[in-house]
This record gives C-alpha cells, sequence and structure tokens, in this order.
C-alpha cells in the first residue's frame, strides 16, 4: 500500500517518498481511531508539504476525532445521565443540572500538552480545513474529500457557536450531490443551526427532505442524529 502511495506522489504535490511514509503512517493511526498520534505525524509534515490538500483535511479529521473522543468521555465521568449533568436537592426542593455544550465541556477540561499537542482544538481545525477547501480543485465540486471537507467545516462551525456561518456552508452543498448521507448530515446541521438561533419552523421544515434518504442510507449513527434533531 504504500508502494502504491508512492507512485501518486507527482500527482499529489508529495516531493519525497519521506513524506508520503510519514503520511501514510499518520493515516493508519487515524483509521485506528488513534487522533493524537495520528496529528503528530501530520504536523511534522506540513513544512516539507504545506500545498498537499489531504494533509490538512487529515489534520482537521484528527482534530475533531479527538474531540468527539474526548467529549464522550468527560461526559461519561462527570454527569449524571446522557441528559441530565446533576441533580442538587434541598429539604423543599430538587434541581435538574443540564449539561452544558459539547465546545465549553472540551475547553473547560483541555490539559495543556506539548506545543503540538496544543492545536487540538476546533479552533485549529477550521484554519486546517478551509486550507484544505481552498487547495482543492475546484473543478469538480462532488468529489468526495471536497464534500467531505465542507461538511467537516460546518460541523466545526456549529460546534464552535458560528451558527450562522453552518448555515451559510450548508448551502454550498449541491442538493443533487450523488453521496446522499453528505447532504442529509449536511441538512440536518443546517436544521441544528437554525434550532440554536430559534428559527424552529424553518429548521423542522428543512428536516424533512432527510427522513425519505436516511431511510436509503446504512447508518445508524447518521439515523440517530436525524432522530435526535428532530426531537430536539
Amino acid at each position: 500500500l504504500f508502494s502504491k502511495a508512492l507512485s501518486t506522489s507527482k500527482l499529489d504535490k508529495i516531493v519525497h517518498p519521506y513524506q508520503c511514509i510519514i503520511y501514510n503512517i499518520g493515516l493508519s493511526h487515524l483509521q485506528k481511531q488513534k487522533p493524537r498520534k495520528a496529528f503528530r505525524y501530520f504536523y511534522s509534515i506540513i513544512q516539507s508539504i504545506p500545498y498537499f490538500p489531504y494533509l490538512w483535511l487529515r489534520l482537521a479529521e484528527c482534530c475533531v476525532l479527538f474531540f468527539k473522543q474526548r467529549v464522550a468521555k468527560l461526559r461519561r465521568r462527570t454527569q449524571q445521565s446522557s441528559v441530565i449533568s446533576r441533580v442538587l436537592s434541598t429539604s423543599t426542593k430538587k434541581f435538574t443540572i443540564l449539561p452544558i455544550s459539547d465546545s465549553k465541556l472540551f475547553s473547560q477540561h483541555l490539559k495543556q500538552g506539548d506545543k503540538i499537542e496544543s492545536h487540538l482544538t476546533l479552533e485549529f481545525g477550521e484554519k486546517c480545513v478551509k486550507n484544505a477547501i481552498s487547495l482543492m480543485d475546484s473543478d469538480d465540486p462532488q468529489s468526495e474529500q471536497k464534500l467531505a471537507a465542507i461538511l467537516l467545516h460546518e460541523y466545526i462551525c456549529l460546534e464552535l457557536g458560528d451558527w450562522k456561518m453552518a448555515l451559510q456552508i450548508s448551502h454550498s452543498i449541491p442538493s443533487q450531490t450523488v453521496k446522499s448521507q453528505i447532504k442529509c448530515l449536511s441538512i440536518i446541521y443546517a436544521s441544528q443551526a437554525l434550532y440554536m438561533m430559534h428559527n424552529y419552523q424553518d429548521a423542522c421544515q428543512i428536516l424533512k427532505l432527510c427522513f425519505l434518504e436516511m431511510q436509503f442510507v446504512k447508518s445508524s449513527e447518521s439515523g440517530l442524529t436525524l432522530y435526535q434533531t428532530a426531537w430536539r
């Protein structure tokens, strides 16, 4: 597989086999759900191949995966249940503390590691995914990698609370995209952005487009996200 990757070096602007090997080692760690290790490999070759769009996309994916894993771990450790953070009681009253947002929970418990790992944040991930999108070939807006990058940018903006930008990004994914799952997830994120801006009617309206499509998409994670959004 590494030999196969080396043969694409001229096309993908990877200038030396060494960088290609480092990239593939990082990719193998990312595919094994180890974003911290993967990030260190990818970060080490930024100076060598700054114009390789997929390096920036992989860095952004590391940031998002680390964020999701960390938030899930913190919620299991600090919350009473998935929907209740804590319950406080007095002799006459009972108070339910609702969970804070994912990004706020992440930032409160983020430990400062070394210089490289301190970049494992959504803010850095947004810069990386913007770089990836700008470097990708604009002649093919339907390419799977470009659509994935746009969707990742939409998710990051949503998590960072930039709901208007998330909604704006959703409009850049073609309605007739061949990747129906990507389009559905983009609509779900847009609906969540509208919900956060208290535009409940439009949020519900655009979400209806997903229910029929989701019947043909074999992804329990996407379906769960859809129904959770609709319930909210």
